[in-house]
C-alpha cells in the first residue's frame, strides 16, 4: 500500500521540479527584454585563485547600458558609444556574439525588478590574474 502512495507522489514532485524550472527560464527571457542602465558593478581580482583586491564602482547615468530586443538582437551602450551584438539564453546564462569581436557568456538573473549579470575574465598578459565582474541594472524604458 506505501508503494502505490509513494509512486504518485514521486512523479508530482518531479513533474513540479520540471514545471517549475521551464517557467522560471520563460520569466527571465520576457523580464530582460528591455533597456537597462548598469548602476554599479563590482570587480574581484585573483592572483593564482587568491583574491587580491575588491572594487565597488557606482556608474553615471548613460556610462553602460544594456538593452535586449525581441527576437535576439541588442545595443550595449558604453561613454556614449553603441555596439550591436545578437544574444541567445540557455537557462540563466546569455551567450551574447559581436560585442567587440568576441562571445560572451554571462550569467543572468533577476532581483526585483533588478536585473543582474556576471562573468568572468583572465588577463591576457598575466594568466595566472583572473576576474570577476558583477553588475546591477535598472530598467529605463
Amino acid at each position: 500500500m506505501k508503494k502505490l502512495i509513494l509512486t504518485p507522489v514521486i512523479i508530482m514532485s518531479f513533474s513540479l521540479l520540471f514545471m517549475t524550472s521551464c517557467e522560471k527560464e520563460k520569466i527571465l527571457s520576457e523580464f530582460m527584454i528591455g533597456k537597462w542602465e548598469a548602476e554599479f558593478f563590482t570587480q574581484f581580482i585573483y592572483e593564482n585563485n587568491e583574491l587580491q583586491a575588491e572594487l565597488k564602482q557606482y556608474l553615471k547615468t548613460d556610462d553602460l547600458a544594456i538593452q535586449f530586443v525581441e527576437g535576439g538582437s541588442g545595443i550595449y551602450t558604453e561613454s556614449g558609444d553603441d555596439y550591436l551584438f545578437s544574444w541567445t539564453l540557455d537557462g540563466n546564462s546569455v551567450t551574447i556574439e559581436d560585442l567587440f569581436i568576441d562571445i560572451v557568456v554571462w550569467k543572468i538573473e533577476m532581483n526585483g525588478d533588478k536585473l543582474l549579470w556576471s562573468y568572468s575574465g583572465i588577463n591576457t598578459e598575466d594568466p595566472t590574474v583572473t576576474y570577476d565582474y558583477f553588475f546591477t541594472a535598472k530598467r529605463v524604458d
